[in-house]
């Protein structure tokens, strides 16, 4: 009888691989496959995403009915995200650009509503980013000196800003919870010299004197202000090394609410010190308002006025007056001619006349010289005097 040869168990071992190879190969084939979706596409910009950027008044967070949308002209922009969840957009980050516009109207309701915006969006499981453009808060943008608010409350409309938004999963959405809240800071600040009006010049004597500085703020916006810093110039505009500290308040310090805070400074010389007030946006309990901080600034001027020179007192040497000496007329400047003699031919006439001279003879008879002359022929005048 004939003996057949069994098979090696190598042999075996090989099939069995390639068997295996085979059958990863038609599963990985079978999972690549393309796949019809459980649902329907989301249509192309069916969706909308918006809708409201509005002015919070009383600071809360909270959308009250007598609260209106900002002025329009708001930039508001939107970036589709890139997968991660953050917002980085282009360029330098993966967020996509899709589109901005500026608010204004809203066409589906009566009357006017300012601060609304709508974009075209596609929905499906997308995600977007709301951005408020840094523009609008630069000065003569539609939120300079605003802070944002629109985060202090808890409604379905809060939330940060930019603000991300799901639009998923259902393939066509109105969404119109991404509305933004802002609330207006702002602070004046009033420096005096001494008693003197703002604005006016504060008049010194030399060589100098200690001057009294005023330093009061006032709190002219919507917010709380906390941790107000007043800071002076040392009447040296341009060299922040030398700067001081006056005061530091607190807060919150209310809207309507003023702090004053004084500083004695000694000054010899013509001065002009620019003082800031800065103060940060917080709600009334205190929590931090995102934007600008609140500052204003304004100075006091002092100038020294220099000592009157000395001036000499004008010196004049007295006319002396002579002393009556016996002999001499000295009486009033007006006297009298008391008698004339008048002689016609053989008769004589005595005649009294009033005349006036001036004081230039003594006291002996002396022929006057008016009279000195000849008269008239047939005539002869002679005056006497007494």
């Amino acid at each position: 009888m004939e003996k057949r040869q069994l098979a090696s168990p190598v042999v075996y071992l090989l099939l069995a691989a390639m068997c295996a190879l085979l059958a990863l190969i038609l599963t990985t084939a079978v999972l690549a496959a393309p796949r019809e979706s459980s649902g329907p596409v989301a249509p192309q910009g069916e969706s909308t995403l918006g809708d409201y950027v509005w002015r919070d008044q009383d600071v809360d967070g909270v959308q009250d009915v007598n609260e209106q949308g900002i002025d329009d002209g708001v930039l508001v922009k939107l970036w589709l995200d890139d997968g991660d969840n953050a917002f980085d957009p282009q360029p330098g980050g993966g967020d996509i650009f899709q589109g901005q516009m500026l608010t204004g109207d809203n066409p589906d309701m009566a009357g006017t509503q300012h601060g609304w915006y709508d974009f075209k969006v596609t929905a499906g499981g997308n995600t977007y980013w709301v951005e408020i453009d840094d523009s609008n808060f630069a000065p003569g943008g539609k939120l300079y000196r605003y802070v944002y608010t629109g985060d202090l409350a808890s409604e379905n409309y809060s939330g940060p800003e930019p603000r991300m938004v799901y639009m998923g999963p259902d393939p066509i959405m109105d969404y119109s919870d991404a509305d933004f809240g802002y609330a207006l800071a702002g602070i004046d600040l009033v420096k005096l010299a001494g008693d003197t009006p703002d604005g006016q010049i504060r008049y010194i004597s030399a060589p100098g004197a200690w001057v009294n500085y005023t330093y009061t703020v006032t709190n002219t916006g919507q917010t709380h202000l906390s941790n107000i810093v007043i800071t002076d110039d040392n009447g040296t505009p341009g060299v922040p090394g030398d700067d001081f500290q006056v005061c530091t308040i607190p807060g919150p310090l209310a809207p309507g609410s003023s702090w004053s805070c004084t500083k004695s400074i000694y000054v010899s010389t013509n001065r002009t010190n620019w003082a800031t007030a800065v103060g940060n946006p917080t709600s009334s309990g205190g929590t931090d308002l995102p934007g600008d901080n609140a500052s204003d600034v304004d100075n006091a001027v002092v100038e020294v006025l220099a000592l009157p020179t000395a001036t000499p007192t004008p010196t004049s040497t007295p006319t002396s007056t002579p002393t009556p000496t016996p002999g001499r007329l000295v009486k009033s400047p007006v006297f009298r001619l008391n008698l004339m003699r008048v002689r016609f031919m053989s008769e004589q006439v005595a005649v009294s006349i009033p005349l006036t001279f001036p004081p230039i003879f003594d006291g002996s008879p002396r022929r006057n010289p008016i009279f000195s002359s000849r008269s008239p022929a047939g005539c002869r005048s002679e005056n006497i005097l007494n």
